[in-house]
Formats: C-alpha cells, structure tokens, sequence
C-alpha cells in the first residue's frame, strides 16, 4: 500500500515543531508508520543553503535561494520521499515547495515561476499551514533560549507579507488539499484540531 505524504507548513515562531513533536509521539504509541523528515534535507544542499541564508552572507539572491531549495528538493524527493511512501509509510514532511512559493516571492520573485520550477514534485495529500499573527511569532522566537540570532527572515515587516502569502496559498493552489490551522491558540487545542483533520482527510486512525 502506497504511503500518505503530510506537509506541515508555517513561519518560524508558529508552532510547528511543537505539534510535529506531538503527532510523533501519537504515531508512535498508535503503531501507525510513518517517517518524519525536513526542509532544506538534511543529506543534501542544507549547508550550502544555509551558508547563503545566514545573516552574515553578503549574497543575497532571492532567485538563487529559490533555485537551492527546489534543487535540494528534487534530491529529497527521489532519495528519501518516494521510497519511504512506497513502503507505505505516512511521510510528515517540515516544510515543503510552499516555504519556497512564500519566502521567495516576498523576496520579490513571482509566483508563477518559483511553481513553474516546482512543477516536477509531488504533490502532497494534504498540507497543514499554522497560522499566527507576525507579533507571536516574533515573540515565540525571542523567548526560544536555542535562538541566538534573528535572519533575514525573521522580521516583522518581513513577516506580516509572509503570513499573507501563507492565507492566499489555498487560493493559488486549487488543485490541492491545504489546510489552515489557527495556531494563536494553547498548543493543546491546537494539536486537538490537527488531530481531527488527519482523521478526515487521511482517515488516520488517531
């Protein structure tokens, strides 16, 4: 049986990390399979992507930025996605092709060609979005003891056009399942409403 493919999407300081931490561990205690991976892929461009992203790089291309990611993509699709979702596997992937559809066309790119570079990958089943206002996200990062530095990413001008190009997405892409998760909420309730869209979108016993 051909595994489902889960995308989790969303700005730093949204949440993710937290819910991704509970859904494993319900996966787990229910014996459901699944492979949790991440964008930029850990066994591919990461270093070089992170390099040219740091605050301290003096290149700053949004095209080039573009280019990496859905490079690094292709790698992490056909080495590790593909082959985990053909074991049957549900694959829970931490940013996908819509960090690149966001971030780059903030950064001025235009959205028909960061999709038209994006066209050879897969689609997932369904992709989850955690939506915060900018002010929480920039407030979660600040009290994140891990988070010594801010990037380019992580200002509030920057995030407010950001989070509006996260709501439109479900617009732009009609021919996918995307859900949007209000995530401004206690980790609990929100972790209940990701829950009950898994179980009917992806019939998930949960």
């Amino acid at each position: 049986m051909h595994g489902k493919f889960l995308v989790i999407e969303g700005m730093d300081g949204c949440g993710k990390s937290t819910q991704v931490k509970q859904l494993v561990k319900l996966l787990t205690k229910k014996n459901i399979p699944f492979h949790l991976t991440e964008e930029p892929w850990t066994k591919g461009l990461r270093p070089i992507i992170k390099e040219l992203i740091s605050s301290g790089t003096k290149l700053d291309d949004a095209a080039l930025d573009a280019l990496l990611y859905t490079a690094d993509r292709r790698l992490h699709i056909k080495k590790e996605i593909e082959p985990e979702l053909a074991a049957g596997k549900l694959v829970i992937c931490d940013r996908y092709y819509h960090s690149t559809f966001t971030y780059q066309q903030v950064q001025g790119i235009e959205f028909s060609w960061l999709r038209e570079i994006n066209r050879f990958s897969m689609k997932p089943d369904i992709t989850i979005i955690f939506d915060v206002p900018p002010e929480t996200a920039i407030e979660r990062l600040v009290k994140d003891d891990k988070r010594k530095t801010f990037d380019k990413f992580e200002k509030l001008e920057f995030l407010k056009k950001l989070r509006a190009a996260y709501l439109a997405l479900p617009a732009l892409l009609k021919d996918e399942k995307i859900v949007v998760i209000d995530a401004n909420r206690p980790p609990d309730k929100v972790f209940e409403d990701l829950k009950l869209v898994l179980v009917r979108e992806l019939e998930l016993k949960l």
